[in-house]
């Protein structure tokens, strides 16, 4: 996130409402040089966000904000066997491939006992992947797709195949005749990734 940088702090323009006497309308009018990330629901704790931290929740009330749900995933790591916690980061742009033929691949430096991959929000997007949660060793993946533009909006999910977890290795595959959407691989679109694992 970026801070406002006004040329102005603090200056603001009031118009008078018409027909309202005392009642003015009011909009910033300090010139910013840079106007900074506005700070809203889709900046702080998007809807995709969201519905990872109420999947996490399971039977308990999911947090409504942004802190109470960074203090839930500091909990969930806590709760790893009270050990150390090794953490992997890393990003992936998507080629619009999918099946069998092109699968997903990612690498680690470790093996993961949690892996969690989440496409960058783009608000504009047709379809995008809300945050995938991965548990090791699982024969699939569970992949939540939101579309946005369609009348109303609706979320749908899909398995993929999960091809290997050999070694420090995570391969996976959407079925043929599905889309790069449920593989989380929709062309030029960035994905993020974090690995978890106890020390």
């Amino acid at each position: 996130m970026q801070d406002r940088v006004p040329t102005y702090p603090g200056r603001v323009r009031l118009t008078p409402v018409t027909g309202q006497e005392g009642v003015y309308d009011m909009e910033r009018a300090d010139e910013p040089t840079q106007a900074g990330t506005p700070i809203n629901k889709a900046t702080l704790l998007t809807d995709a966000a969201a519905a990872a931290v109420e999947a996490a929740a399971g039977e308990n009330s999911p947090p409504s904000l942004p802190s109470q749900a960074l203090a839930m995933l500091a909990a969930a790591i806590s709760e790893l066997n009270g050990k150390a916690v090794q953490m992997e980061t890393g990003e992936y742009t998507g080629t619009g491939t999918y099946g069998s033929a092109n699968p997903c691949t990612l690498t680690f430096s470790f093996q993961p006992s949690i892996v969690i991959i989440a496409q960058m929000v783009d608000t504009g997007a047709e379809t995008h992947n809300v945050p995938i949660i991965y548990k090791w060793g699982d024969a699939t993946m569970a992949v939540r797709c939101e579309r946005k533009t369609s009348s109303p909006p609706y979320t749908y999910d899909y398995n993929v195949n999960v091809a290997s977890t050999s070694g420090k290795t995570l391969e996976w595959y959407a079925a043929s005749g599905s889309f790069a959407y449920y593989q989380a691989n929709i062309s030029s679109k960035r994905y993020v990734y974090i690995a978890l694992a106890p020390v």
